[in-house]
């Protein structure tokens, strides 16, 4: 990962590699993902190359773009809907989502079988926000702001 500017790259299959880059900020619900055009392909090979020079001349398989999900505070959503009896989230994990699956859905699991939060995941609940409690700390890590990321969204 490159936080200073938002991109990522990791291998992909045996001979490939995957990257990338650009984030637009506070999209709706309702919005699609754009297709991806010459203009991002060319700014992402020259953050790659500039990162990994052997890349420069790399073949292009595909590109896409897809929707991440983010919270203001940077941790994931998980536990009960209180609204909505019987629904339970996991989601605005972002990158991380993958490397804490396993937990997650163990705990989820647990959730739903018994109608308990378990205490390791309830600081991650919906109504954090509501009840003005944040995870984010003065003492947290923090990555520098992205190229276009806004204000609002960075962790303060």
């Amino acid at each position: 990962m490159d936080d200073s500017i938002g991109t990522y790259f990791k291998p992909e299959g045996s001979d490939g590699i995957e990257f990338g880059l650009h984030y637009q900020w506070d999209v709706g619900p309702s919005w699609q993902p754009a297709s991806v055009g010459d203009a991002y392909l060319a700014d992402g090979v020259s953050h790659l190359a500039r990162r990994v020079p052997s890349l420069a001349d790399a073949a292009l398989i595909r590109a896409w773009g897809a929707v991440d999900g983010f919270t203001p505070d940077g941790a994931p959503l998980i536990g009960p809907v209180s609204t909505v009896p019987g629904l339970f989230v996991a989601t605005g994990a972002s990158g991380t989502g993958y490397k804490i699956a396993p937990a997650v859905g163990r705990d989820v699991a647990y959730m739903v079988a018994t109608g308990t939060v378990p205490p390791d995941i309830a600081a991650f609940g919906i109504d954090r926000f509501a009840r003005g409690q944040s995870l984010a700390t003065s003492d947290d890590y923090r990555r520098a702001p992205w190229r276009s990321e806004p204000p609002s969204t960075r962790l303060v």
